[in-house]
């Protein structure tokens, strides 16, 4: 590799004005397919799509074009992909209706949402544009307390912050493939900088799932005690002086805290399975990092919760990875899929 084409970013793109729609469609099935099942509204042969993605480092913005489209992200889904990370998707032409986790959401032409991938969505749009970073968990849970508030976040277009943000976005799709690999590094990382200030003054400001301080404090305990079998309502009950009855109540639209608990654990123990770096531990030895103390209940819980065995869940996952890159056939997996898959590695 020659020093100018070292310093280019990596570009990944389909169109279906040269390859057709039902390759262009088959195209970005399989290029998305960790993150959604797309579904076309309409024959294949009148399926269009303009594509293009670039990695920026830290995170992975496209630009998509597309007639209308469903998309569905479920449980095996989320068990079997192995990825963790939060889409951020602007909206400028056409919008989408759907569910996120069960909850409605509505988005239309310039407005901004979040999607967390380790949680379900099933939306329909019309023909649309948007533009989308991909940002890995941690990137946003470095700067937000509560990114567990954030699936299925709208951000109006009415708020003058937004209308920022977007413009911000636009520029960053205009210049993005003209920065070199450092640059890229330092555009991604101020862009998820500057959406953590935007989320959290939008949350806070009483317009989106804000969260008084008790809340917050409980769910960061949670959050970084995952991995210890202790935790439960007796151990959130002792260390914050709750009642149980207040306790539940706080997390009452979940089914309590102790199901929260458990959904977090089953989704961590899923993802960890799915990733490179889980491919080679035991079951059993996930299941007792993720706090499950009994081999058969976390079996019986993970089949339960995500409609797979965990053996499973993990053998779907390997044959992903042993998949080819950038390959000749429509079989092999696009430059986008690996990506989206080392993302966080």
């Amino acid at each position: 590799m020659d020093e100018d084409e070292s310093e280019r970013i990596p570009i990944y793109a389909v169109s279906s004005a040269t390859m057709g729609g039902p390759k262009a469609l088959r195209e970005f099935q399989e290029a998305v397919h960790d993150v959604f099942c797309a579904i076309p509204r309409g024959q294949a042969q009148d399926y269009r799509l303009d594509m293009y993605a670039t990695h920026l480092g830290s995170v992975v913005l496209s630009e998509v074009n597309s007639s209308a489209q469903a998309f569905e992200r479920d449980r095996p889904m989320v068990a079997r992909s192995g990825i963790d990370h939060f889409l951020v998707q602007l909206y400028t032409r056409g919008g989408y209706a759907g569910l996120a986790d069960g909850l409605d959401v509505r988005v239309r032409a310039g407005d901004i949402c979040i999607l967390d991938l380790s949680r379900t969505l099933r939306t329909e749009a019309a023909d649309y544009r948007n533009v989308t970073l991909v940002v890995p968990r941690p990137l946003l849970e470095a700067r937000v307390p509560d990114v567990d508030s954030l699936h299925g976040l709208v951000l109006a277009r009415e708020l003058p912050l937004t209308a920022m943000l977007a413009a911000h976005i636009e520029t960053l799709v205009l210049h993005a493939r003209d920065l070199s690999p450092a640059d890229a590094e330092v555009a991604g990382r101020a862009t998820v900088g500057l959406i953590s200030s935007l989320v959290e003054k939008h949350v806070g400001s009483g317009q989106g799932p804000a969260m008084v301080s008790p809340l917050r404090k409980v769910l960061h305990y949670i959050n970084t005690h995952l991995h210890d079998p202790r935790l439960g309502p007796a151990r959130l009950v002792e260390t914050f002086g709750l009642s149980r009855a207040t306790l539940y109540r706080m997390f009452e639209r979940e089914g309590g805290v102790a199901e929260l608990i458990r959904v977090r654990r089953l989704t961590g123990a899923a993802i960890e399975l799915g990733s490179p770096g889980g491919q080679g531990r035991r079951i059993s030895e996930v299941a007792r990092r993720w706090g499950f103390t009994d081999d058969s209940s976390f079996s019986r819980a993970f089949r339960a919760h995500f409609g797979v065995a965990p053996k499973d869940a993990r053998s779907s996952s390997a044959s992903i990875w042993a998949r080819p890159r950038n390959g000749e056939t429509e079989f092999d997996t696009p430059e986008l899929a690996y990506w989206l898959r080392t993302l966080c590695t």
